[in-house]
């Protein structure tokens, strides 16, 4: 996950001091962790306003995007 520096301490909480992370330019760092792939968890990325993105595997990428578009898909066609 790309992640903004400022919510640091929220991935350090979620999922431990012992997670591999790399710094990257502007004020964003990637943090490499195993996640169980869930409507929850999407929800919470989601919940960050865009301050977490899912950049890997690509897979994992494609059934975010998927999630979100069916969350704005129109129920009434």
């Amino acid at each position: 996950m790309k992640c903004n520096t400022d919510i640091m301490k929220v991935i350090i909480d979620w999922f431990g001091q012992d997670i591999h992370t790399i710094q990257c330019k502007n004020c964003c760092f990637v943090a490499d962790v195993f996640v169980s792939v869930s409507p929850t968890f999407f929800g919470w990325v989601f919940s960050f306003g865009g301050k977490i993105r899912i950049v890997y595997p690509d897979s994992l990428v494609k059934e975010y995007r998927q999630a979100l578009h069916s969350a704005l898909e129109d129920d009434d066609k």
